[in-house]
């Protein structure tokens, strides 16, 4: 008998706030994909969704390597790059969307 081999691509989210359980949600209930985990800074929030989609909630990235194919990873941008975005704006003289 062959060992129980998971179908599809074995995905993951790290960070599941807003945007982020949407990438679950989905990698949950595409065809082809199993959702193996997901990860969050919160874990309270990770356990949650977690819970929601039928999966586990980690703690840690690292612990993802060697058991996922791909990773979907919805976290803030951080302020510096915003920033930048900003200045860009402002000295070309577009408005902000």
């Amino acid at each position: 008998m062959k060992d129980a081999k998971p179908s599809g691509l074995r995905t993951a989210v790290v960070g599941v706030g807003y945007l982020g359980r949407f990438h679950a949600q989905k990698y949950a209930t595409a065809a082809g994909s199993e959702l193996v985990a997901v990860i969050d800074a919160d874990f309270t929030a990770a356990e949650r969704v977690a819970g929601e989609l039928g999966t586990q909630a980690l703690g840690d990235y690292r612990e993802l390597l060697g058991k996922v194919d791909a990773v979907s990873i919805a976290v803030p941008t951080p302020e510096p790059t915003c920033s930048l975005r900003s200045r860009s704006r402002r000295r070309s003289n577009k408005p902000a969307r």
